[in-house]
């Protein structure tokens, strides 16, 4: 059995507590951070463009995001310690699953390895519970829903690294957005146009976002299209104001996030299994 551990950024603070799951363990406590899973045979590790990450640890760190979401806002997010082009993190073979003393050990032991910062801890405590239920609510076998968990991910990752990347940042906020609503046109059996004005009603209801279906419109053409597509094969007109403001990252960043709370807690779906 493969396992990896993350040791975690000290950069920004982490959720305190400890918890183990099947396959699963986080802590933030004393003066450690990390998480630990357990690489299943089926999760492709080391075969795609997005190499570092696990398929089995996409629902994990996303339940552990989406766990600390208060009232309509996300708090500050986990990530791992980043050296040089890419993060930091652990593949060890071992016989079973750690216990938890084991697992705290080795999160003590790689930390102190790989950094000297101290850690700080946000107050409230994480609920093991709702990691329980969000990890319930992941569809580990679905693909876009996988994708825009990778996407979002990798954006709060690249986030924490260096502004240079707010153009690489906001191509994977979009991504993630396009995985979702293709997801939805699968799951509900409608044409894009159909979900946009579906999630517009959803949105507007769950107090998230008003006039979604202008918002997505916004962030396509004016601001995804101008970064990727800055001249224009049907207009023949090339955008001489290609830039990215702070605001475009730091607000949509976090409305597709909660977007994709509610779409694993159920909110889209119509009249068929999800």
């Amino acid at each position: 059995m493969k396992i990896k551990i993350t040791p975690f950024s000290p950069k920004q603070k982490n959720a305190k507590g400890e918890f183990r799951l099947d396959g699963y363990y986080y802590l933030a406590e004393y003066h450690s951070a990390g998480m630990i899973l357990k690489i299943k045979k089926n999760d492709n590790f080391n075969k795609s463009e997005m190499w570092w990450v696990t398929r089995t640890e996409i629902p994990f760190i996303t339940a552990i995001r989406h766990s600390q979401l208060n009232g309509q806002y996300l708090t500050p997010r986990t990530s791992p310690i980043i050296r040089r082009d890419g993060p930091l993190f652990i593949i060890k073979d071992v016989e079973k699953f750690p216990s938890t003393n084991e697992c705290r050990q080795l999160i003590y032991k790689y930390c102190d390895l790989c950094t000297d910062d101290a850690y700080d801890f946000l107050s409230k405590k994480i609920s093991k519970n709702k990691i329980k239920k969000n990890l319930a609510n992941f569809d580990y076998n679905e693909d876009l829903i996988i994708r825009a968990g990778s996407c979002l991910y990798k954006a709060y990752i690249l986030l924490e690294t260096s502004s240079t990347y707010a153009e690489e940042i906001y191509v994977n906020i979009y991504i993630a957005l396009e995985a979702i609503i293709e997801h939805l046109n699968i799951k509900n059996n409608f044409k894009k146009e159909e979900t946009l004005l579906f999630l517009e009603k959803q949105l507007s209801d769950l107090n998230v976002c008003q006039e979604f279906e202008k918002y997505e419109f916004e962030m396509r053409e004016s601001i995804r299209n101008n970064i990727i597509h800055p001249y224009r094969r049907k207009s023949k007109v090339s955008n001489p104001n290609v830039f990215l403001m702070a605001d475009y990252v730091f607000e949509d960043l976090p409305l597709v996030d909660l977007l994709f709370f509610h779409l694993l807690n159920g909110a889209f779906y119509i009249n068929v299994k999800s």
